[in-house]
């Protein structure tokens, strides 16, 4: 009797906590549906309906990626909100944790591959490209390590038996969080995990630096070219119209003269015809580069909060446990910032809409438009 009392009262509480953080449930059953359905399309279309071709064969893989991590995530995150203290699933926890950090890792991982290959492409144009197998085998790999690394998590997340006082009773909880078998050992995995994600994103921050400064120097050279070739095509005008004014030449040399004026036209326009390529492969190779540049910032955005509330729970291991103490605005304001990640994992579609007229067209297309 005593035991059914004591459930009674856990399901009471786990009641009172999920009833005070709806919001965020609504907020992650948004991001979800949003991710589960951009992703997805971006994949179709640019799997399915668009050539094969070296500047977006990265969207792809990056969005089954961030398909994966917003699956794991919000299942994670939604499992913690109705069952965050009746979770008795020792291998779901585990198993949601585990692909939850190996999803959103490769999905890290892919961005320095992608910013090596932007780098190579813009600022290394006539050297040493990436091919299509090399590329396949480098997601390959990092996929790999990133299982292969975040397999500790199996070990330091399970379910915790935490007791707790609720009306003046006290009752255990089960929750779905990191260990306390192994304490030491958790803190310096962590640890070799962040160092390795700063130096990542370090790096990627270095190589898009060095990109935005080639793009500016490109983009303020063909200025100044563009400025030249319009002074020296003028030039041939003013021969032509000093020529005819002279009465005195003789008509062969007139004929060598007009002769020499279009081939001379017919040179400029080959110039500038093959300036006109040349120009719209650079801006497609540096609207690409932007594009994947506003995805890293807003992954850099999302994962800020994340990563510093992560920093002050470590600092405050009761902070989470206080939850009553908080307002209902305030702990939604953070969880919403705890979990702010998700948002990073489902919304590139919208940066592929802003910055791809082809796929805006082809969304379009499908879409009946």
């Amino acid at each position: 009797m005593a035991n059914n009392s004591g459930s009674s009262l856990l399901a009471d509480y786990n009641e009172a906590y999920f009833t005070k953080i709806i919001p965020n449930t609504v907020v992650i059953f948004i991001f979800l549906v949003v991710g589960i359905l951009g992703n997805t399309l971006v994949i179709y279309v640019y799997e399915c309906r668009f050539p094969r071709s070296d500047g977006r064969c990265f969207i792809g893989p990056l969005a089954f990626f961030d398909l994966g991590a917003i699956i794991f995530t919000s299942a994670l995150n939604l499992l913690q909100n109705f069952m965050k203290f009746t979770f008795h699933g020792q291998f779901l926890c585990k198993f949601v944790h585990f692909f939850s950090y190996a999803f959103i890792n490769t999905s890290l991982f892919l961005w320095t591959i992608i910013a090596v290959q932007r780098y190579r492409k813009i600022c290394k144009p006539f050297a040493w490209q990436m091919k299509k197998d090399q590329r396949k085998w480098l997601i390959l790999i990092f996929a790999v390590l990133a299982l292969v690394f975040f397999s500790p998590i199996l070990y330091f997340y399970g379910i915790n038996e935490n007791p707790l006082s609720y009306q003046d009773r006290n009752i255990t909880a089960y929750v779905c969080e990191q260990t306390k078998t192994d304490k030491s050992g958790l803190v310096l995995y962590q640890g070799i995990g962040l160092i390795l994600s700063l130096g990542n994103v370090i790096c990627i921050i270095c190589i898009y630096t060095v990109v935005l400064i080639k793009i500016y120097k490109v983009v303020r050279g063909a200025r100044k070219s563009r400025s030249a070739s319009i002074r020296s095509d003028s030039a041939p005008l003013t021969t032509l119209t000093s020529s005819k004014s002279i009465s005195g030449e003789k008509s062969e040399q007139k004929g060598n003269t007009l002769s020499s004026e279009n081939s001379d036209q017919q040179n400029s326009k080959i110039r500038i015809q093959h300036r006109s390529t040349s120009s719209e492969t650079q801006k497609m190779e540096h609207t690409i580069a932007f594009t994947f540049m506003t995805i890293l910032l807003i992954g850099l955005l999302s994962y800020a909060p994340s990563r510093t509330l992560l920093v002050y729970e470590s600092i405050d291991p009761q902070f989470w446990k206080n939850w009553e103490n908080l307002t209902y605005g305030e702990l939604n304001i953070f969880l919403f910032l705890r979990r702010s990640y998700i948002f990073n994992h489902s919304c590139n579609v919208f940066v592929y809409l802003f910055f791809d007229t082809m796929f805006r067209k082809e969304v379009k297309s499908l879409m009946g438009f």
